[in-house]
């Protein structure tokens, strides 16, 4: 998560305080290393909500610079 969040920051306009608030407190809850997929998890559904709004397009193309993809899982 750190490689995405450091290709983040360095390839668009996004402050340190948006990295903190959103990407920080991103939690990997399974890492596939056969099909290269990431599953990640905000911390409350609002975040969740917020993030699949605002950021997918962005993590997508982060994940893929890194190699892998990722999935948004539902907060429950």
């Amino acid at each position: 998560m750190f490689k995405v969040r450091k290709y983040i920051l360095q390839h668009y306009e996004y402050e340190q305080v948006i990295d903190k608030i959103w990407f920080s407190k991103l939690e990997i809850i399974n890492e596939d290393n056969v099909n290269k997929k990431i599953f990640i998890k905000a911390l409350t559904s609002f975040a969740n909500s917020y993030i699949k709004s605002n950021f997918k397009h962005i993590l997508e193309l982060a994940f893929e610079a890194q190699g892998f993809s990722f999935e948004l899982v539902q907060y429950k």
